[in-house]
């Protein structure tokens, strides 16, 4: 009645999914079982990362280091350069973003317009501004190349991109273009 090739097929699937259901059952790899996007569970994580760069600042290098893992926080290597063009490293990146010709912002670091660009499966990514109220020096010599201006405060808005996975871990880096479409 079955054929010999209908019959080693049902054997190979029903190995095949013996196979699977042992190897899941013996992993020590936790698994996140039922995953569901949650809309809310990532603008959480993308208020971690700024309440983080807030708090950074007053933190010591050590602790920075222990909550970004705790909390799944990585920066792109793109945003380790200091304003002076030198190489820095993720503390310091975190340290000192809210400092600008060495005076800290007037205002802790916003966040504006988070907003979702795509979600497959595990994964979404959100297009996001943080805006600064920044200290910028005296340029007297239009050296900027847009004015001559005194030393002043104002505010700064600046895009990123968060990638996250699982609602767990977040990476974030530069995303200038979206200020020039959502500017």
């Amino acid at each position: 009645m079955y054929g010999r090739r209908t019959v080693l097929m049902a054997g190979f699937a029903t190995a095949g999914a013996a196979l699977d259901a042992n190897a899941n059952a013996c992993t020590i790899l936790p698994r996140l079982k039922n995953y569901k996007f949650s809309d809310e569970a990532c603008r959480r994580k993308i208020d971690q990362f700024v309440d983080l760069l807030n708090r950074a600042p007053a933190m010591t290098a050590n602790a920075i280091e222990s909550m970004c893992s705790e909390q799944g926080i990585k920066v792109s290597n793109d945003l380790f350069w200091s304003e002076d063009m030198k190489r820095t490293d993720l503390t310091t990146f975190l340290q000192t973003y809210s400092f600008s010709g060495g005076q800290r912002d007037r205002k802790p670091v916003r966040l504006l317009d988070p907003t979702l660009i795509r979600q497959r499966g595990d994964y979404s990514s959100y297009a996001f501004t943080l805006r600064r109220h920044r200290y910028r020096e005296a340029d007297p010599e239009d050296c900027n190349g847009l004015f001559a201006h005194d030393a002043f405060w104002g505010d700064e808005d600046v895009g990123y991109i968060a990638l996250l996975h699982y609602d767990r871990e977040i990476a974030v880096r530069a995303f200038p273009e979206w200020l020039a479409e959502h500017g």
